[in-house]
């Protein structure tokens, strides 16, 4: 077949796909390619260099009908290649090295993952909180180090948690790791650190940081200072959003990564949807499926309006199948099969008058009015998140354009008048319990409420703060030295800002005023308290005012889902059915 008639590929390295232009008797090929869309401005196809479109390419271009690039080529050759290797990583079976000096001894299921997961280029730890998936990466990345495989390591965490990877790898490491908190407002910093010699570099980023582009050129310098680095994110649920800038540009990180580790305990809260990112990251090529919406397609079921909603999912067993040689996965209970389970308590109370009223005109009327001020709310969510703050004693008004035009928000709080009943009922259960205690709430303002309580009956020293408008070396002395060195018995803190990485095992009891509509916060700040050698279990208290959202919302998590999810009631709960196969 002539040149000019042939199918024409050619490969973009910038974007990772194929271009593909062709005769129009021949388009049947192209539209055959898995994942493949359509360019009309510029009248070609376009594919990503996936491992189905590679192979469908190979396969079926023959020279004949295709005429390749010497890019294209060569890609196609490297690819096939990475492939192969991969093959070989999924069944090849290594043990982490017997001469490796640990500094503390790994637990049982700690070496089981160290084993699994060494000489992977590609490791998923869905670890449950406090099973030590910490001290796994710090080992195997301190291996890999004495081995001259990796020499630069980012770890890309919460910013409440970054402190505690200092203590992590104070505690485990067994040679000394030159470690940097990324701070964009001290780019001298960075400079001096950077260029301080040093055998092994450690930078440590909040993932939140990750949606600003300062944040991430600071990576990028890093990680291209070498050619042999690891990255790992933790609580890489937090990275789940395919949309969401700090996601994408921890995938583009990732690419520059030698190793790719993530790390959670919580890795489909929501449904399988949710691992698609935390792959995206790892290798695309585990699944190999392209992009969000054909992952979705493959796996997802789509019903309701206008087919929009997931209403169940299809093929797990294959995607399981495909992702399971590169996850290491272990419950608490494996880890600790005889500590000793919370206890769960509702305490329940009645809405003083002035939130009754507000609270019945929100509910029928989606707004609520007062003297000159008012706020009308434009969907349930918003209508159960007003609801929820004014079963907390606060209430939200609409700001005036004055007030706009000063610069102020949107909206301002204001206190409830009367006494406020779960207040009140908190300090009834500190006469019930007298041990340590951590104090939940879901706003600021709430926050400041319960401390002021506090501190009037215990003492201003005996009320720590988390949240935040806390300073992060604050936090670190609030956390570590006030509250679980014994010297405060309150610890006050927001679920969002304060329930990851932190350990608060000293706490006896947990008392939710409110909280997030977010299942992982729940989760994740339940488990704060867990402490592998108590005798007893923590005391978990959820202050719940009767006949208002509060019973909603406590009852969606308790199902482990969403609040947005349980509103909709249209996404199952999958989490232990993907990976155990065990109704939870």
């Amino acid at each position: 077949m002539p040149m000019d008639q042939k199918i024409k590929v050619e490969y973009d390295a910038k974007t990772g796909r194929f271009l593909i232009a062709c005769p129009f008797y021949l388009n049947s090929l192209p539209r055959g390619l898995p994942t493949r869309r359509w360019d009309g401005k510029n009248r070609h196809w376009t594919a990503p260099a996936i491992r189905a479109n590679v192979q469908f390419i190979d396969n079926k271009f023959g020279p004949s009908v295709a005429h390749f690039s010497e890019r294209a080529r060569d890609a196609i050759i490297c690819l096939k290649e990475k492939y192969a290797t991969m093959e070989v990583e999924r069944k090849s079976v290594k043990r982490f090295p017997s001469w490796y000096p640990f500094k503390t001894q790994p637990r049982k299921k700690q070496q089981e993952a160290l084993d699994k997961g060494y000489g992977l280029h590609a490791l998923a730890l869905f670890m449950d909180m406090r099973t030590g998936k910490t001290k796994v990466v710090i080992d195997i990345a301190s291996a890999l180090r004495m081995q001259d495989e990796i020499d630069h390591v980012l770890i890309v965490c919460p910013l409440s948690i970054r402190r505690n990877w200092l203590h992590e790898i104070a505690d485990h490491a067994p040679f000394p790791i030159d470690a940097h908190l990324l701070d964009t407002s001290k780019p001298k910093k960075f400079d001096d650190w950077m260029a301080r010699k040093h055998d092994f570099k450690w930078l440590i980023v909040g993932v939140e940081s990750l949606a600003a582009g300062s944040a991430t050129k600071y990576c990028e310098r890093f990680l291209m200072a070498s050619l042999k680095a690891l990255m790992a994110v933790d609580e890489s649920s937090k990275i789940k959003n395919h949309q969401a800038t700090r996601s994408k540009n921890c995938v583009d990180l990732g690419k520059k990564a030698k190793v790719r580790i993530a790390m959670t305990g919580t890795p489909i809260a929501n449904g399988p949807m949710d691992i698609f990112m935390q792959f995206e990251f790892l290798d695309p090529d585990i699944i190999g499926i392209g992009d969000f919406y054909s992952f979705r397609n493959q796996y997802a079921i789509m019903g309701g309006y206008e087919d929009r909603q997931i209403v169940g999912y299809q093929n797990l067993e294959e995607l399981i199948e495909i992702i399971e040689p590169y996850i290491f996965q272990v419950r608490k209970s494996e880890v600790f099969p005889d500590a000793p389970p919370s206890i769960f308590i509702h305490r329940e109370v009645q809405l003083n008058p002035d939130q009754r009223k507000l609270y019945d005109q929100m509910r029928k009327e989606k707004k609520v009015e007062g003297d000159n001020k008012s706020l009308i709310v434009q969907n349930t969510l918003e209508k159960m998140l007003r609801l929820q703050e004014i079963t907390s004693g606060i209430v939200s008004w609409a700001s005036t354009e004055e007030q706009r035009e000063r610069g102020e928000s949107k909206f301002y709080r204001e206190l409830i008048p009367g006494e406020n009943p779960k207040i009140a009922e908190l300090l009834d259960v500190t006469d019930e319990y007298d041990g340590p205690t951590i104090v939940w709430c879901a706003y600021v303002d709430e926050i400041q409420l319960v401390c002021a309580a506090l501190r009037k009956k215990f003492g201003d020293d005996q009320v720590v703060e988390l949240h935040g408008a806390v300073d992060e070396h604050q936090r670190d002395i609030n956390v570590k030295k006030l509250f679980q060195g014994g010297h405060a018995r309150f610890l006050v803190g927001n679920a969002a800002t304060g329930g990851m990485g932190l350990t608060m095992s000293i706490a006896e009891i947990e008392v939710y005023m409110s909280n997030t509509f977010n299942y992982i916060d729940r989760e994740q700040s339940q488990e704060r308290a867990f402490g592998p050698d108590k005798k007893n279990g923590t005391v978990i208290i959820d202050i719940i005012a009767e006949r208002t959202v509060d019973e909603h919302i406590v009852e969606a998590l308790s199902q482990k889902k969403n609040v947005s999810e349980y509103v909709r009631g249209s996404i199952d709960d999958l989490k232990d059915k993907l990976f155990t196969g065990v109704e939870s």
